[in-house]
């Protein structure tokens, strides 16, 4: 693999935008260009842990749809609306960045928890 110009992944087809970029990245902070910002580092980390933004943003808004397209979709309450909207991205982190990453499933069941105390 050849190290994508001007960015911290690599990838074998040339350079990438950070932003959209689905290949592995290196977290190695030293193996950051010099002058590398604190954001980029993050975005680094996040990608590592969460999976590429571009690639959350299609999943988790697939799910949303699916979420709205039926009838039953809770309008009447924007703490459910909101619940059922970060279980989603959530869940997108889920499918595009680790499974294993306990984050995700914690945030999933803290999300659940706030709309089922909702209920009462």
């Amino acid at each position: 693999m050849t190290k994508c110009p001007g960015r911290y992944c690599t990838r074998e087809d040339g350079p990438c935008n950070l932003a959209a970029c689905v290949w592995p990245l290196q977290t190695d902070p030293d193996a950051m260009p010099p002058g590398a910002s604190s954001r980029d580092m993050l975005l680094v980390e996040r990608q590592r842990t969460h999976g590429s933004f571009t690639q959350n943003a299609i999943i988790s808004q697939q799910i949303k749809h699916v979420f709205h397209s039926y009838g039953a979709y809770p309008t009447e309450s924007p703490i459910y609306c909101e619940a059922l909207d970060m279980i989603a991205l959530k869940l997108s982190r889920v499918l595009s960045g680790q499974a294993n990453y306990a984050d995700h499933w914690d945030d999933i069941a803290g999300y659940a928890k706030l709309a089922s105390e909702a209920c009462k």
